[in-house]
């Protein structure tokens, strides 16, 4: 009929101009609500540069590539006259689309290079020149993304120089994007917003996996290596940004520290630490979470860094009760010294809570309580044999009982009071129903004497304390 292919092509080119024109007429009289015009023109004139290439076979794809390219840099035009948002997104979105959709584009590394390299270099520039950061935020979803799909259809990620290549690529691209954003803060003395670094963050996320699965496959040994050196260029990038900002802190400090910490944890925790020697990291981190919080960071503003620190010590933690003896001694020995550190760590924080809110966590006694119970009867087997080891173990947890009994008594700690006398308790329920079993009646019968002055004496300072506190 009269509407041929053809004639259906000119008319969509010509509504999207159409709507272009419209929009402008309207501009004066609400500027806002006229922008979504043009945007909905720019998305239309988009959509039949691909089609006429695509679908009506019209064109070929170096044609298509051009007429897509002069829509974005109208968008990008258009957005200076109306300052909307939404014909930035759109210019990009239009950009990087002709890659994934147009088979030219992306038919060799080079032609993939040289296509994102000029487009991330321009929507940077045109971010700092027209003052809109969402510009590089945008694009940088869209390039990241859309260049992995390219590399997976042109390159052969099997070989080894082909994955140099595209891992090359894509660092160098979010290379541009980093510079970019630093340089539009310095350029412009405009922090990063926090809800505008966090908007970045799932975009860093995404880049990180890529090229951390291209680096392994190309060589796992290397590959932690260099996502701990990524580690440090993020934070090297944000200490630059804050000195040439001059401030003490930036807005993206929570968003930074979590990526840092998000790359730390995979690359050293996972990847570079020694897994034998876990329960000395998670040591670490608990002296590293008392330097944080001497230090005066704030735990709720960097809760995600916080919250992957916490779960280092909480495995190793348990990591640290799982262990029991080894067949070499020395691995014997420094399993219960990880426990007896551990218990340590945990019981001076107990006692600096004491002394700063007057209000120890009860689970902070509860924890030490159980590694130094645990390290205690590690100690035992490693000093005597069984069945010995098991009297000795009880010796030292009833010593240690008292010890703690006395130091309440003396710091006047009602919660370390009743934690001691419930050690009493579990040394007594030991001793009679597991370290009796074998003996004679002579022995029980000094045995349970022994255990019922103990508790006995244990009753008569608790009580002791309660009438002191009263």
């Amino acid at each position: 009929g009269w509407l041929t292919p053809f004639r259906q092509l000119i008319g969509a080119y010509a509504f999207g101009l159409l709507l272009i024109t419209f929009g402008s007429k309207l501009k004066n009289k609400n500027k806002r609500y006229a922008s979504l015009l043009p945007g909905a023109g720019v998305a239309i004139l988009f959509l039949s540069a691909y089609a006429g290439h695509l679908y009506f076979k019209f064109y070929g794809s170096t044609e298509a590539v051009l007429i897509a390219g002069i829509v974005s840099l109208a968008a990008l035009y258009l957005f200076t006259i109306f300052a909307s948002d939404l014909l930035l997104v759109i210019s990009i979105a239009g950009s990087y689309f002709v890659p994934v959709l147009i088979d030219n584009v992306s038919s060799t590394v080079f032609n993939v290079s040289l296509y994102f390299a000029f487009w991330g270099v321009l929507y940077s520039l045109c971010s700092i020149l027209l003052q809109r950061r969402i510009l590089i935020s945008v694009t940088s979803y869209f390039a990241i993304v859309a260049f992995q799909f390219c590399l997976v259809e042109v390159m052969d990620l099997s070989q080894a120089q082909e994955l140099k290549w595209g891992i090359s690529l894509q660092l160098v691209q979010f290379i541009v994007f980093s510079f970019a954003i630093f340089l539009f803060s310095v350029r412009w003395k405009q922090e990063l917003t926090s809800s505008e670094a966090w908007s970045l963050f799932p975009a860093l996320f995404i880049f990180y996996g890529f090229e951390y699965s291209m680096l392994s496959d190309l060589s796992p040994k290397t590959a932690p290596w260099v996502s701990f050196l990524f580690a440090i260029f993020l934070f090297v990038l944000y200490v630059s940004a804050k000195k040439r900002l001059n401030k003490a802190s930036l807005n993206s400090a929570p968003m930074i520290a979590a990526s840092v910490a998000m790359i730390l944890f995979h690359s050293v925790y996972f990847k570079l630490w020694p897994g034998a020697f876990g329960v000395e990291l998670g040591l670490l981190g608990v002296l590293l979470l008392g330097f944080l919080k001497k230090s005066g960071i704030d735990s709720k503003r960097f809760s995600i860094a916080f919250l992957f620190l916490w779960i280092i010590i909480c495995l190793e933690y348990c990591a640290a009760l799982g262990t029991r003896y080894s067949d070499s001694s020395f691995d014997s020995i420094r399993f219960a010294l990880e426990n007896l550190a551990f218990a340590g760590l945990i019981a001076y924080a107990y006692a600096k809570e004491k002394v700063d809110v007057a209000t120890p966590s009860f689970w902070l006694l509860f924890f030490a309580a159980l590694q130094a119970l645990h390290g205690l009867e590690k100690v035992a087997g490693l000093l005597v044999i069984r069945p010995y080891s098991e009297y000795l173990c009880s010796a030292l947890w009833a010593i240690l009982a008292l010890l703690s009994l006395g130091g309440a008594f003396n710091l006047k700690d009602k919660l370390l009071a009743r934690g001691a006398v419930l050690i009493l308790w579990i040394v007594s329920a030991k001793v009679l129903l597991s370290d009796l079993s074998a003996s004679s009646s002579i022995v029980r019968i000094i045995t349970l004497c022994i255990v019922g002055a103990i508790l006995y004496a244990s009753g008569l300072i608790l009580k002791k304390f309660n009438s002191l506190e009263a």
